[in-house]
């Protein structure tokens, strides 16, 4: 343990922090429309909860114009998040503002610090790294700075030392009843512009933890890293959720025409979902969507979930390539394509929406495994079909297997709508970027499908179809409305 007159000579925090800055590094504005993060408007409803003042800043490049932000916000403590797409800006982010603010304690968090902790600490100019739920942590820190007392103990940080070394702190137990916390504070976002022209409207979280453990994402992760550290799946009580629902409803009137849990297993637990959807129906009834899971669904649920006025169920499909599914994608339960024909169809008959998440570019696939997709969403008919290209993220089962072979190249981990970075035998980075352009056409029979293969296959560039360049300058010369009439008259 270092001792207090090393804290006293080598610290720097000593300051009374009440304004606290959260600088969000997202993807570029004009290629996604950034939705509600719930991980920031928790933080800051417990930071507000305990008199602190946070503000938050939303940015997707290194600017000027972040430094001005900054210099005239005059927080106490400045606190980065961000994934792994965009960890390469948060590193250039993070050294820029310590040049500027040399003085002002700087620390990282999010999904790129709770994943690959040990890559994050190296950012340069942070002072350390907070992993995993940081609520408390946070305060623990900020309290710490408040009464001059040591912050290098406190449990889900790691802390950059002046001797080159870095102090690694144990994780704290998982918070075990998120019905504790306040409602996520929406006010620190700019919201109501947000909810302008936004897909998914009024966006919730009614819990916290998923169950399974698919290869490609970050939850085995997590998993592990809280082994011992208390239940891992945890949901809101219905009654706690409502409860939230209707009071932003009603803040945020006029501004919304549809509401979105974001849970990745929204109808995981049965007698839970059966307890939300008699007080939702009595309670609210106003439409809504959420994302659940094939094996999740049943047709007491189904009908639940039609009882409650959900609109639209979210449901990975992945593959149409049932071995992919079950032993490279590992998605916890083996599910057949007779299985998902079954679900989407009872959906169907119960006049609920469907969208169907896709994905390619897996490692060893193949032409043949693609176009099983595709067969495969043909048949099921989801109203709406996502399309993503497998990104070999850092720390995933995947994506580790991925590297540890060599398929992986050294280009920056994109965002999921972005090309492919793997380099396989089985499949090439053309074939799976025409595989993206044909896949809406082919799943809606368009009739242009003959024309979109041959555009396809002409490339203007090393990375651009005739295809991809003429799609995209009509999807910017044209008005949301005629960009979605041009897609159900070309894509079928």
């Amino acid at each position: 343990m270092l001792s207090k007159s090393y804290l006293n000579k080598y610290s720097k925090f000593y300051i009374m922090p009440s304004k606290i800055l959260m600088i969000y590094v997202i993807p570029p504005f004009n290629e996604y429309q950034m939705g509600y993060s719930h991980g920031i408007g928790f933080i800051s409803a417990v930071l507000k909860q305990e008199g602190h003042k946070p503000s938050l800043l939303l940015v997707d490049r290194v600017s000027k114009g972040i430094f001005d932000d900054i210099k005239n916000l005059n927080p106490d403590v400045i606190m980065l998040s961000c994934a792994s797409d965009q960890a390469h800006i948060t590193n250039e982010l993070s050294k820029q503002i310590r040049k500027e603010f040399p003085q002002k304690p700087l620390i990282l968090g999010g999904v790129h610090a709770t994943v690959k902790p040990e890559d994050a600490i190296k950012f340069e100019g942070i002072d350390g790294i907070v992993v995993g739920e940081a609520e408390e942590a946070l305060l623990e820190y900020i309290d710490a700075i408040e009464k001059k007392k040591s912050y290098l103990n406190i449990k889900n940080f790691w802390l950059k030392l002046p001797n080159g070394s870095v102090k690694i702190n144990e994780l704290r137990p998982l918070i075990q009843d998120l019905d504790s916390l306040p409602f996520p504070d929406r006010e620190i976002y700019d919201y109501k512009k947000l909810l302008k022209g936004y897909y998914n409207g009024l966006e919730f979280a009614a819990g916290r933890g998923c169950p399974y453990q698919c290869s490609y994402c970050i939850n085995h992760i997590l998993m592990k890293k809280y082994k011992g550290k208390g239940k891992f799946v945890r949901m809101r009580s219905p009654q706690n959720i409502i409860n939230e629902v209707k009071q932003v409803m009603k803040k945020y009137e006029g501004h919304f025409d549809i509401v979105t849990f974001q849970d990745d297993t929204f109808t995981l637990e049965k007698e839970w979902f059966r307890e939300f959807a008699d007080l939702y129906a009595k309670e609210i009834g106003y439409p809504y969507r959420c994302n659940t899971r094939v094996d999740m669904l049943d047709e007491e649920i189904i009908k639940l979930l039609k009882k409650s006025n959900c609109i639209e169920t979210w449901m990975g499909v992945e593959t149409g390539d049932e071995e992919f599914r079950e032993k490279i994608l590992k998605k916890g339960v083996a599910t057949t394509n007779e299985q998902i024909i079954k679900i989407f169809d009872l959906c169907k008959k119960y006049g609920i929406k469907t969208t169907a998440f896709n994905m390619i570019g897996l490692p060893g696939e193949t032409d043949k495994s693609i176009e099983k997709t595709i067969a495969l969403n043909r048949r099921i008919k989801a109203d709406n079909k996502m399309l993503t290209i497998f990104q070999p993220y850092p720390g995933t089962d995947l994506g580790e297997w991925s590297r540890e072979r060599g398929l992986v190249t050294d280009k920056k981990v994109g965002g999921v709508y972005k090309t492919t970075i793997m380099k396989q035998s089985t499949i090439s980075k053309r074939k799976i970027e025409y595989y993206k352009s044909i896949f809406h056409p082919a799943v809606g029979g368009s009739k242009f499908l003959p024309l979109i293969k041959i555009m396809s296959k002409i490339y203007l560039d090393d990375d651009t179809s005739l295809y991809e360049f003429v799609r995209t300058k009509v999807a910017k010369a044209v008005t949301p409305y005629q960009r979605n009439l041009l897609k159900k008259i070309v894509w079928g």
